[in-house]
C-alpha cells in the first residue's frame, strides 16, 4: 500500500532541492549528530512526548573519537543512560525519523519514508501523518510521501478518516509478477465507507491472495511429504 500527500508540489520542491530521504538507520554517528545539532531541543521534546520513558538524548564521544548517541531513561533509581546498541528497534526508528522530519517541516521539504510503520506503534505513525496535516505545526507546507503495510493508517480510533482516498495509492501484482499502481479513488469508495475495513475485506484489491489458515496447512502438508520421503529412503 502506497500513500502520499499533495504530490502536485513535488516537482517544484525537487527543483529547489528541498527533498529529504529517510532510510532505515542503525548508524550511530548520524543519530549522534542529530542529538547534538540545532534541532536537539525539539528532538528531546518529541522523545519525551512519545512516552518511551526517555528523559533526554546527548551526543557522546565513542571509540576512536566517533560521536555516538546516548539516551537517558527514567527508572525507579533515577535517570539511566543506555548505549545506542541497547535501545529497542522501536526507539531507534522513532529517533531516526525525528531529525529528517524536523528538517522537512523547517524547510517546507518533501519527506520520503519507506515503511513508515516499521518498528513503530500505529499511533506514532498516525501522529506523524497528523503533523503534516496541521497547518500551524507545518506552516511551510512540507509534504510526506510514505509506504506502509499497516491499514490502520487509513482510519482514526474513532472511525474517522486519517487519509482521504485521493491521498492513497495501492500496489498489486498481476499474474505475470508485474506490479500495478493505482489510486484508491479508482475503487470509488463511499463517502462514509470505513477504508480500513473495506481494504482488509479485499474491496479495493491490493491484498495477498491468502486464505485463513493456508500457511499452517501448507506447512503441515510439506512436513508430511518430507517425512514420507525420509521413510522411503
Amino acid at each position: 500500500m502506497l500513500l502520499r500527500f499533495r504530490t502536485a508540489n513535488v516537482r517544484s520542491l525537487r527543483d529547489e532541492q528541498e527533498l529529504t530521504f529517510v532510510v532505515s538507520e542503525d548508524e550511530r554517528g548520524g543519530a549522534a549528530r542529530r542529538a547534538g545539532g540545532r534541532r536537539g531541543r525539539r528532538i528531546n521534546e518529541l522523545l519525551r512526548v512519545a512516552d518511551l520513558g526517555i528523559t533526554g538524548a546527548q551526543s557522546v564521544e565513542g571509540p576512536g573519537g566517533r560521536p555516538e548517541v546516548r539516551l537517558t531513561h527514567r527508572s525507579a533509581t533515577g535517570d539511566v543512560p543506555l548505549d545506542w546498541r541497547d535501545e529497542s528497534y522501536g526507539t531507534r526508528s522513532w529517533f531516526a525519523l525525528l531529525g529528517p522530519l524536523l528538517l522537512a517541516v523547517d524547510e517546507g521539504a518533501v519527506l520520503l519514508v519507506d515503511e513508515l510503520d516499521a518498528s513503530l506503534h500505529p499511533r506514532f505513525a498516525a501522529e506523524v501523518i497528523r503533523l503534516f496535516h496541521d497547518a500551524e505545526a507545518n506552516a511551510k507546507g512540507a509534504q510526506l510521501v510514505f509506504t506502509s503495510h499497516d491499514p490502520s493508517v487509513l482510519t482514526t480510533p474513532s472511525g474517522g478518516r486519517l487519509l482521504e482516498p485521493a491521498q492513497v495509492w495501492l500496489t498489486e501484482k498481476d499474474e505475470d509478477g508485474a506490479t500495478d499502481l493505482y489510486p484508491l479513488t479508482a475503487a470509488s469508495p463511499g463517502e462514509d465507507e470505513d477504508l480500513m475495513k473495506s481494504y482488509l475485506a479485499g474491496a479495493f484489491g491490493a491484498v495477498p491472495s491468502l486464505l485463513e489458515g493456508q500457511i499452517a496447512r501448507r506447512l503441515l502438508a510439506a512436513t508430511e511429504r518430507e517425512r514420507d520421503s525420509g521413510a522411503e529412503r
